[in-house]
């Protein structure tokens, strides 16, 4: 999955669909953008074989995007879960990554750090700690992330930010 806005500018989000197409050979892409988005890139992300979702932006914009986040990240994996990925790999659209083999290695981590006792998650999530945020409400980054599809949902699935932070601010 990469979400977000395109990254036009040396046509970087459609250049990565079109090295992803090679490098994961059998692995479905998923870009889940903005209506509105550049038409011609779209049209060649489609062209490429990757599957385009193109979301409505949320009503409510927030400071830092997170329904934005929520939004596109959240459509993506439904459709993933739909079509019976077991597992997701969420980037944004101004990412890239080059590791040929990082589904070997994402799976081989879960398996050698496998939960513990648990009733709320099916696996470890894998994230980037590159801008992860320790005190921050929803302060996972959004760069990276890896794990069994219906826990991503669990994740992505959370209230839009105005609702969700509700509980933490006091009347």
């Amino acid at each position: 999955i990469i979400q977000g806005p395109l990254d036009t500018q040396f046509n970087f989000t459609l250049e990565t669909i079109l090295l992803y197409e090679k490098i994961f050979p059998g692995a479905c892409v998923i870009l889940s953008t903005w209506e509105g988005e550049d038409s011609d890139t779209i049209e060649m992300v489609r062209k490429s074989g990757a599957v385009v979702l193109q979301n409505r932006q949320p009503p409510v914009r927030d400071k830092w995007n997170v329904n934005l986040q929520l939004t596109s990240t959240y459509n993506a994996l439904l459709y993933a879960k739909e079509q019976g990925y077991e597992y997701s790999m969420k980037t944004r659209t101004d990412l890239r990554i080059y590791r040929y083999d990082v589904f070997d290695y994402l799976l081989s981590m879960l398996k050698i750090f496998p939960l513990r006792e648990t009733n709320k998650q099916y696996q470890r999530l894998i994230v980037s700690s590159f801008a992860t945020k320790k005190y921050r409400l929803y302060g996972i980054t959004d760069f990276f992330m890896f794990g069994d599809t219906k826990d991503l949902l669990a994740f992505w699935g959370a209230p839009h930010y105005e609702e969700g932070v509700k509980p933490y601010i006091d009347p």
